[in-house]
Formats: C-alpha cells, sequence, structure tokens
C-alpha cells in the first residue's frame, strides 16, 4: 500500500535565475507553472535542494523497506550480527524520515 504525502509531491523544479528579493520559485515539474513555494537564499543551490526533497523522501523510503527485508534475511540465515549492524542504520533512517514529515 502506497502512502499518500502529506506534503507536495514531487517532481518539481526551480525556475531561475532568482527574483530581485532573492527568491527562487519552485514549481511542479507537470508544465503547469503555478508556484507551489518560494526559497529565500544567497545560494541557488538551496532552492535545487527543496526541488529535489519528495524525491529523496521517496527514496528514503524505498531505502527503509529494503533495509528492513535485509535485516529479516539475516535473522533467518542466523546472521544476528548483521542484523543488529542493520538496525543501526535503520533507526537513523526512520528518524530522518520523522523529521522530513513533522512528525520529530
Amino acid at each position: 500500500m502506497s502512502e499518500v504525502p502529506k506534503h507536495t509531491p514531487g517532481p518539481l523544479r526551480v525556475i531561475t535565475p532568482a527574483n530581485n528579493d532573492g527568491e527562487y520559485p519552485i514549481e511542479k515539474d507537470d508544465g503547469s507553472m503555478d508556484p507551489v513555494a518560494f526559497v529565500v537564499s544567497k545560494n541557488e543551490a538551496d532552492a535545487h535542494l527543496f526541488a529535489a526533497a519528495p524525491d529523496l523522501l521517496t527514496s528514503v523510503k524505498l531505502f527503509r523497506d529494503t533495509i528492513e527485508y535485509l535485516i529479516k534475511a539475516d535473522r533467518v540465515a542466523g546472521d544476528d550480527e548483521g542484523a543488529r549492524l542493520k538496525s543501526f542504520t535503520l533507526e537513523g533512517v526512520k528518524d530522518l524520515i520523522a523529521k522530513a514529515e513533522g512528525r520529530s
């Protein structure tokens, strides 16, 4: 079952150059040309990071699911140490997802 995002789903894109106030418009990459956000920054890279965030979150969730699968496989194979080490990574990934979703 796929999760319904509470944020603006991607893909998003940055409109450059910034306007006179240093605002970079962020819009959906669907041709709508309707800004969903503005990033105020002296650094264009900040706007691109913001625009990539929905896609990054999707990838991190896939990584979480993969780690959970590998932990189960390790346990079935009797590799408790491998499962334990992957569990440390899984906790960090879950914390990152919670932060991105405003739950921490």
